[in-house]
């Protein structure tokens, strides 16, 4: 399991990590259902039109990965920075590769 923990705005490079996952896949075949990416996505609110945009860019990338390479190949897991505590920040790396 892959693990990633992300603030939703564009320049942290969020969409570009989803792209590079679907690509691994891609150029590696073998690891189909093997794999998973869990995506914990912090929202940036205060990004006002950036992150409405990026949060939409890696929902849809999200989906078309599940749709190509299985469901559950990438969960994205939307939360504020207010109720993502470190315990399961840690916890959600501890049973990560």
């Amino acid at each position: 399991m892959f693990a990633g923990i992300d603030r939703l705005e564009r320049l942290k490079g969020l969409p570009l990590k989803l792209l590079a996952f679907e690509r691994f896949l891609q150029l590696h075949p073998e690891h189909v259902g093997r794999v998973t990416l869990r995506q914990l996505a912090l929202a940036a609110n205060e990004r006002g039109g950036d992150f409405v945009m990026c949060r939409a860019q890696c929902l849809a990338l999200a989906a078309r990965i599940n749709a190509a390479f299985g469901e559950g190949t990438v969960v994205v897991e939307e939360r504020n920075d207010a109720s993502c505590q470190l315990q399961h920040r840690l916890a959600l790396l501890s049973v990560s590769d």
